[in-house]
């Protein structure tokens, strides 16, 4: 039996995708401040590129834990 602290091999990767993900949304923002902080909008709208996407992928993969784990 799995519990919260070692997490079966199925929840662990799927958690270490999401930690990816929120990591590449944080990276995303932080460039998109340092262009903006240079008065450069394009490439803060660069840096945001795909950002929506990226949210939902985890988002989408967090729900899906969930939903097996209530399962």
């Amino acid at each position: 039996m799995t519990t919260r602290e070692n997490p079966d091999p199925v929840t662990q990767t799927i958690l270490s995708n999401a930690r990816d993900g929120i990591q590449e949304a944080r990276t995303r923002c932080e460039e998109a401040i340092d262009h903006l902080s240079r008065n450069e909008p394009v490439g803060a709208i660069g840096a945001l590129a795909g950002l929506e996407e990226r949210v939902r992928y985890v988002i989408t993969i967090l729900q899906v834990l969930r939903q097996w784990q209530d399962s």
